[in-house]
């Protein structure tokens, strides 16, 4: 038997679809496959069936569930009954979640050393859903849980393969299924990182743009300061002047809700463009007050790399001693950026 449940549960034997009748009977099952070569206790499965709304038939009730679901499968002797409840004993290939898993591991595992590898893999992972997991099951409690692991597993895959796939310069299969992922999963960072990695592609602003727009009304402040920064790279990157607008608006949002690592990233790239315009003493003096405060804020390894790479184009001699506070910069910050947007 296989048993699917990336998707509507589903059962095969020999390639072909077993019915499993009646809604406790399919919840059962999908519980048991969930938990496939572990024993489920009656007391769980009671829980799990009915929550806290269990008559007080509910155990002799069970067990007439399980008999008709023994009646049905076509290796009934697979449904074990164990102390203190049952298991359902069946190889781990027999399942697609674990096929997915064990995939999306090995092309983790194989990105550094054999990326066509990792991305065949990925997408062989990525290739064996049918829609989202347990999804005629998820008004119990369980198949919520475990469709929302699996979703974060499906997510971190797709990730896998886009990385593959970028990697391998086939830009022309990232970008379409970039599209709906930016619009289905705005609030994954990593998808708008990419974004930027194709900045040479003409979709890539639009789609940040659609981001951040989405991100807007949703009201998601720390995403959108991921997105509006994303969004200057890509313009800066394509020699736009209102990059530095975009640096402002993620300033204005990081002052807005205290994020000091958002303050850093813009000051740092609103320096940037000033001190290849020749604005050197505005990139001096919002640079200088990064570099100050660096040590103290949490900045991911991407734009630590960034700020020391300033730092050294600027030289750090050049640096006044002493840094004043970020978020009373802000209002010369965003008066820099204005004047290279050429709006001040």
């Amino acid at each position: 038997m296989e048993f699917s449940i990336l998707g509507p549960l589903e059962i095969r034997d020999d390639g072909r679809p077993v019915p499993i009748p009646g809604a406790k009977e399919r919840a059962l099952l999908g519980l048991l496959v969930v938990e496939a070569g572990t024993v489920v206790s009656t007391d769980r499965m009671v829980y799990e069936l009915w929550g806290d709304d269990a008559p007080v038939t509910a155990l002799r009730t069970l067990r007439s569930h399980v008999s008709r679901l023994r009646r049905v499968l076509p290796c009934p002797e697979q449904l074990i009954t164990r102390r203190p409840g049952y298991t359902l004993e069946v190889a781990a290939n027999s399942i697609d979640a674990a096929v997915f898993e064990r995939l999306a591991d090995r092309a983790r595992r194989d990105l550094d050393r054999d990326t066509h590898s990792a991305a065949d893999s990925a997408a062989a992972a990525l290739g064996l859903w049918r829609g989202r997991a347990l999804d005629d099951l998820l008004g119990f409690e369980f198949a919520e849980r475990e469709a929302r692991r699996l979703e974060e597993r499906r997510v971190s895959a797709t990730e896998l393969r886009l990385d593959a796939d970028l990697r391998l310069g086939r830009h022309d299969h990232v970008l379409p299924e970039l599209r709906a992922l930016v619009v289905d999963h705005p609030f994954y960072e990593r998808f708008l990182g990419v974004c930027a990695v194709l900045a040479g592609e003409p979709e890539a602003g639009s789609l940040l743009e659609d981001a951040r727009e989405r991100l807007r009304l949703i009201g998601d402040d720390n995403c959108l300061i991921t997105a509006v920064g994303w969004l200057g790279v890509v313009r800066e990157r394509n020699g736009r002047s209102d990059a530095a607008a975009c640096y402002a608006e993620a300033a204005r949002v990081s002052r807005k809700i205290h994020h000091k690592p958002g303050l850093a990233m813009s000051f740092d790239r609103i320096a940037r463009l000033a001190y290849r315009s020749g604005r050197t003493s505005s990139a001096v003096r919002l640079a200088g007050a990064v570099h100050s405060a660096v040590e103290g804020i949490s900045l991911a390894p991407y734009y630590l790399a960034e700020h020391r790479a300033l730092i050294e184009e600027i030289g750090e001699g050049e640096l006044p001693t002493g840094g004043e506070d970020l978020e009373e910069l802000v209002p010369y910050a965003l008066e820099v950026a204005a004047e290279l947007t050429g709006q001040g």
